[in-house]
């Protein structure tokens, strides 16, 4: 069976305690080897708070450790994500997640909508790739994006996205197995080719997955939800039912031969061992 490949995301600490917490999850994170690590931007996408210096630090500190920055552009003008990519590579990061990002609240698209902003992810795609030769990610739902009318409205953004030069889908978080298979055959279909890699996350407190799945309008299978309401007052049991849910979700999509996973890993190392990714036999 071939060597199925990991990588983590992380997001940048807001304090010291935070930076504690990272420093830690990424020693023992990175002992396991993954193929790259990913680093969010700040709440609305901008980078304007310390992710980009975050990120640019743990690359200077683990030279041989592969990063992604994510990068958005919805808010921000041409001339000043040309300015944060140059700083990205000048800095060694020879590798984007590129999202729209979000629209802050109380604000009117149509105000990013000139000559100075990008209108289209796969148009900013195009501006990064001219700026730079970056290894460029983007975001996937396996079970549609949630301001998207279908499915085949997001194959054909993803396949534009292609197109323009991404090398590489992560997908937002699932929990049956069978919606990520069925979209990597509704993809084929529509002549994508690059790897989807499916996103993990591991769940390690049941309100927060709750506010996770209902603001990215991700399933989660009633067995489960079944479960956490079943355990949640007995946290040993909880956090047995939960270590149970993702190593049977990593045996499956390993015995399906996948050969990436991008992993949610949100700071923390928890349920993140090496007995999760031992090869399964079949």
């Amino acid at each position: 069976m071939q060597q199925t490949t990991i990588s983590f995301e992380f997001f940048p600490p807001k304090n010291a305690t935070g930076e504690v917490r990272l420093s830690k999850a990424l020693q023992q994170l990175t002992a396991l080897n993954p193929e790259f690590i990913t680093m969010t931007s700040g709440a609305g996408g901008s980078g304007h708070d310390n992710a980009f210096d975050t990120l640019t630090n743990i690359q200077a500190n683990y030279p041989h450790l592969s990063t992604a920055a994510h990068i958005t552009f919805i808010t921000e003008t041409k001339d000043s994500i040309r300015q944060t990519a140059d700083y990205l590579w000048q800095n060694n990061i020879r590798a984007l997640v590129a999202l729209r990002g979000d629209i802050p609240p109380n604000e009117d698209i149509n105000t990013y909508i000139d000559e100075n902003h990008y209108r289209y992810t796969n148009e900013f795609i195009a501006g990064l790739k001219e700026l730079h030769d970056f290894d460029i990610m983007v975001g996937t739902y396996p079970e549609k994006h949630p301001d998207s009318p279908d499915l085949s409205q997001d194959l054909m953004a993803l396949k534009r996205k292609q197109d323009a030069g991404a090398s590489r889908a992560l997908t937002q978080f699932f929990f049956d197995n069978s919606v990520y298979y069925d979209f990597i055959e509704h993809a084929e279909k529509s002549g994508i080719t690059i790897p989807i890699c499916p996103g993990i996350l591991p769940v390690r407190n049941y309100e927060r997955l709750l506010n996770f799945a209902k603001n990215c309008q991700a399933t989660i299978p009633s067995n489960i939800i079944d479960g956490f309401e079943k355990y949640k007052s007995a946290p040993d049991d909880l956090r047995r039912f939960a270590e149970e849910i993702l190593n049977a979700q990593v045996s499956d999509l390993m015995h399906n031969k996948v050969p990436h996973i991008h992993f949610y890993a949100l700071n923390s190392a928890e349920m993140l061992d090496e007995s999760l990714f031992k090869n399964v036999s079949d």
